[in-house]
């Protein structure tokens, strides 16, 4: 859930603020499929359902965990 704070004129021109709240939903999709060369593909697909007009909300926390993902994958791989 994110929080905005909205900047409205009423009908006398006074500025009011207004706080409005927005739901994220974010589902994903794992796909690890084995592949001809010995080593295993992970497909990860999400679908994000946001409220309001700011489509790309969910991008953030999809680069962080693909990014997270990959570190771990990567150090999973170094230590072995």
């Amino acid at each position: 859930m994110d929080e905005y704070t909205h900047f409205e004129g009423d009908a006398r021109g006074q500025i009011h603020t207004r706080k409005e709240r927005v739901h994220r939903f974010l589902a994903m999709d794992i796909q690890i499929r084995p592949t001809d060369r010995g080593t295993t593909q992970v497909q990860l697909d999400f679908s994000p359902t946001v409220e309001g007009v700011n489509y790309a909300a969910c991008d953030s926390i999809i680069s962080s965990l693909s990014s997270q993902i990959d570190s771990a994958v990567q150090y999973t791989l170094l230590t072995r």
